[in-house]
């Protein structure tokens, strides 16, 4: 995959703000220690590439990650069941961007940090992201950091797999929402721990699902084995 450089240049003071649907969170973006990062961040922000996402992945005591292209026509409860069968945490934008955790000198993981996910590969990142949810020291060496969280850490450590990343009011005329809120707009099954506002393109999670609410298969002893590790 191609390496993008982007366009923008950050002068250093870029703050995000990220609307969930549990909150609003503000993040200090670091442009001048990992300008590809917040270049990159800040340009797919403002094509509304972000918009209408799932948090895909979470990790108790780890990380919450998302940024997955591959969840925005998914509901919630799809992103809950069935992610992995429908490749969440595989997307990218169509390109990848330079690795900068050997150039940072404050690559840091704190609570509250916002950094670039990838692969294998040092320079994979694309448009996933994740905060850190506590002090995570052992991936200083090999992901990037690009913000460090200036308000709505609890909002952060309430975020799911599921939570959305709400749609800007800017993003509502584009073609793939408009189809969301059609009067043709595909059926979808509302699970009863989740309030859906089809015209607000918006989720609320009103309950955390019990395990009798998950009807796919899940092994448990086998994560009982993983955790005990």
């Amino acid at each position: 995959m191609a390496l993008y450089t982007p366009e923008y240049k950050p002068n250093g003071n870029e703050i995000a703000v990220l609307t969930t649907s549990k909150g609003t969170i503000r993040v200090q973006l670091a442009g001048n220690d990992a300008p590809i990062h917040v270049g990159n961040f800040v340009e797919l922000s403002q094509k509304g590439y972000y918009d209408g996402l799932k948090f895909h992945r979470y990790v108790p005591g780890f990380v919450i990650q998302g940024g997955c292209p591959n969840t925005r026509d998914l509901t919630p409860e799809q992103v809950i069941k069935e992610g992995s069968r429908r490749g969440c945490g595989t997307g990218n934008p169509g390109y990848s961007i330079h690795e900068e955790y050997t150039t940072n000198p404050n690559n840091v993981h704190k609570d509250g940090t916002l950094a670039m996910a990838r692969s294998s590969n040092p320079n994979s990142a694309g448009s996933q992201f994740y905060f850190c949810l506590g002090a995570q020291p052992f991936l200083d060496d090999g992901y990037t950091v690009f913000g460090q969280t200036i308000e709505g850490k609890d909002v952060i450590g309430q975020l799911r797999v599921g939570d959305v990343i709400e749609v800007k009011e800017a993003s509502r005329s584009a073609a793939c929402f408009k189809r969301l809120t059609a009067e043709d707009a595909p059926m979808v099954t509302v699970p009863t721990w989740l309030e859906r506002d089809k015209n607000a393109l918006k989720g609320t999670v009103t309950r955390l699902p019990a395990r009798d609410d998950i009807d796919m298969p899940i092994e448990e002893h086998l994560i009982v084995e993983l955790y005990s590790k």
